[in-house]
């Protein structure tokens, strides 16, 4: 019932408070806008363990790097004559399904997400989504390689508003950004099998190989969001829910 009633409450949500996930400042003096969210983890399999691995990957690609490649790729947003440097701040907890409800039946602040973790059977077509684009909740699975890959990053960029590019042909571009869906076509270096004809079995996008470029950070358009006079904006948006898009995450 509990889960039941946090749907209900998650469908019901007004837009200025369902599509909203993150909070941005801008430091000109610093030449860096932060990015800033937290997370509250709840759900069968949301465990302290699973919340710290979840966080260090979003943290870790959104700052620029990657499980794959030791090296960090600055990341850039364009603001007017400038490009300054991309930081992000993700913090997380877990809370029981009571407390999740209870936070979500009240007005939480913009930068508040919640996530539902689940086991989730790939054999069934369970797949990790964010309710909404730009939105603040979701279900993430287990089953769907969640902090083996790049599921988490990839989900959280959903929330930052970002969809899947429309380009599925990212052969001859290089690095594949980490909102790529999976079943892209891809350089040999990035496919499932490197040997393999691209489109073929194991020639296409090995989502291992994703990771956040500036690509993907021109897509969420900072620079052009309504900045406060301390800096202070909110990404805020009206998505269309996810389950009504084809998923290939």
């Amino acid at each position: 019932m509990k889960l039941l009633r946090l749907l209900i409450i998650t469908l019901s949500l007004s837009a200025s408070t369902a599509f909203a996930s993150a909070k941005v400042i801008y430091h000109p003096t610093e030449g860096r806008i932060e990015l800033s969210a937290h997370i509250y983890f709840y759900g069968s399999e949301a465990t302290s363990e699973i919340a710290q691995a979840v966080l260090a990957e979003i943290n870790q690609y959104w700052n620029g790097g990657s499980h794959f490649n030791a090296s960090i790729l600055p990341l850039t947003v364009p603001f007017g004559n400038l490009k300054v440097r991309l930081q992000a701040i993700v913090s997380g907890e877990v809370i029981s399904e009571a407390r999740a409800l209870a936070l979500l039946d009240g007005t939480p602040a913009p930068e508040i997400n919640f996530i539902n973790i689940l086991a989730g059977d790939s054999a069934l077509g369970d797949r990790s989504a964010m309710d909404f684009i730009c939105g603040r909740t979701g279900t993430w699975y287990l089953s769907d390689d969640l902090t083996k890959s790049t599921t988490a990053a990839h989900e959280f960029g959903h929330g930052l508003c970002l969809d899947h590019p429309r380009n599925s042909d990212w052969r001859k571009l290089g690095q594949p950004p980490i909102m790529t869906a999976r079943g892209s076509l891809v350089d040999s270096p990035y496919q499932w099998d490197p040997h393999a004809t691209s489109g073929l079995p194991g020639g296409t996008l090995n989502p291992y190989k994703r990771r956040v470029t500036d690509f993907d950070v021109g897509e969420m358009h900072l620079q052009f969001l309504p900045y406060d006079s301390q800096g202070v904006a909110y990404l805020r948006g009206f998505g269309q829910p996810q389950h009504l898009q084809a998923r290939t995450d």
